[in-house]
């Protein structure tokens, strides 16, 4: 379970400086298709952005039953199992209901059966290696992670393998640096909404630097999946995230450079297990599970009303957040367009880079996806080098104003996001 480190300080003492314009993946989008088969180039056949959810169940499970079919209907289109599940029994169930499936720790006789499954997604071998391990077993555990994976490669040489780490910090970079390097996917996660008060700045900011991080790790070599906080335990120091500032870290994933989204996680007698409560069409108060699959010794989370409530008022949300994303998928995974525009506060006081901007080209058109990643409100200034015909918007609440002929100014509440379709004149 993806939840062992509590971060509460930065990634670097001071707020990261990265620019209002993103302007990366110039040439390309390195992605996967539905098999996690590498691309560069959009295929609206074979492009594909996973939206998904982490800790998934199918089937029975201590007397209740987890139907696949309910994450699909719910915008998800890929998930990661929980690996005490048969992965080949989980697999027949995701993939009839439509979902990608990413195997954790696989054992080989499951290599053997699902390596050429069509609901295969990724072989996923370790997990958090950059904060769990010792430093003394640390050249033994990157020395197993490579036998492994050799080993996979012997049954199934073209399935992606991949680590899913913790956030890069001060003092884990360098073997931060050594473990995201060695899959054919990059992928941590980030939880910053915690029980206390961030010194620094804020989780959506967090989640917009770490990103940025791991995409000039891989530069265009591998696709960068980001897994976001969809759960709360104030015990275990966690706050229960907000719809706006879920979202406003999903965007900033995209804007950032991810290619792909994990939730952290399906509510269920696992999170419980952990002490946590996750997203759920239909949460319990109690699961009734008395395993202690963890290990730790401590009865399963027992959660209030309030708690059911906002775990299903998420998961609406994310269904929603689903959505958005799939009609954005040609635009994601589209090159960023060469165009060299600005965003500038329109406040002199205002720190300069609170809200990031991609501008996306595609068959479909320009378009711009943009996120306050701070706390804040701040208004801002676009201003293009061309004519604009028209300034359509897609999704969010930040609406343009003061539309001109070759800008507009955004305003934007704190951890707000705006999705723009610009026309521009012939």
């Amino acid at each position: 379970m993806l939840i062992a480190l509590s971060l509460t300080v930065s990634a670097c003492a001071n707020r990261p400086e990265i620019a209002s314009v993103q302007n990366f993946y110039t040439e390309g989008v390195p992605h996967t298709d539905r098999r996690g088969r590498l691309l560069q180039d959009y295929d609206p056949a074979r492009s594909f952005l996973p939206l998904a959810i982490y800790h998934a169940l199918a089937g029975d499970h201590h007397g209740k039953h987890y139907d696949p079919a309910v994450l699909s209907a719910a915008g998800f289109n890929a998930a990661h199992l929980w690996e005490r599940q048969s992965p080949e029994e989980f697999a027949a169930r995701a993939g009839a209901a439509g979902l990608q499936v990413i195997v954790h720790w696989p054992k080989a006789h499951s290599v053997k059966a699902l390596s050429d499954d069509p609901a295969l997604l990724a072989w996923y071998l370790d997990e958090e290696p950059s904060f769990l391990y010792p430093a003394g077993e640390i050249e033994k555990r990157f020395a197993k992670f490579r036998r492994d994976r050799e080993a996979i490669r012997r049954i199934d040489p073209a399935t992606p393998i991949l680590v899913l780490d913790g956030p890069p910090t001060k003092t884990n970079r360098v073997r931060w640096d050594r473990w995201n390097r060695a899959g054919d996917i990059t992928s941590h996660f980030n939880y910053p909404v915690t029980v206390e008060r961030l010194r620094d700045y804020g989780p959506v900011e967090r989640v917009a630097e770490t990103t940025a991080i791991a995409r000039r790790l891989v530069g265009q070599g591998r696709p960068v999946w980001m897994t976001l906080q969809a759960f709360g335990g104030p015990a275990r120091g966690w706050r229960h995230p907000s719809p706006k500032t879920l979202r406003a870290m999903a965007y900033a994933a995209i804007t950032h450079g991810a290619t792909g989204l994990l939730y952290c996680a399906y509510d269920s007698f696992v999170t419980r297990d952990d002490g946590i409560l996750g997203i759920s069409p239909s949460p319990e108060r109690d699961y009734r599970v008395a395993a202690d699959y963890n290990g730790d010794g401590k009865p399963p989370l027992v959660v209030s009303d309030d708690d059911l409530q906002w775990s299903r008022t998420l998961f609406r949300a994310v269904t929603d957040l689903n959505a958005e994303m799939d009609q954005l998928r040609e635009a994601i995974l589209s090159p960023t367009s060469a165009i060299d525009y600005s965003v500038q506060s329109v406040d002199s006081s205002t720190r300069s880079g609170i809200v990031r901007s991609l501008l996306k080209e595609s068959d479909s058109g320009y378009t711009v996806i943009t996120v306050n990643v701070d706390p804040d409100p701040v208004t801002v200034n676009f201003q293009f080098p061309h004519r604009i015909a028209a300034v359509t918007p897609l999704f969010g609440s930040a609406e343009p104003v003061r539309v001109g002929p070759q800008g507009w100014t955004g305003r934007y509440a704190g951890e707000a996001v705006g999705v723009y379709r610009i026309t521009f004149a012939p």
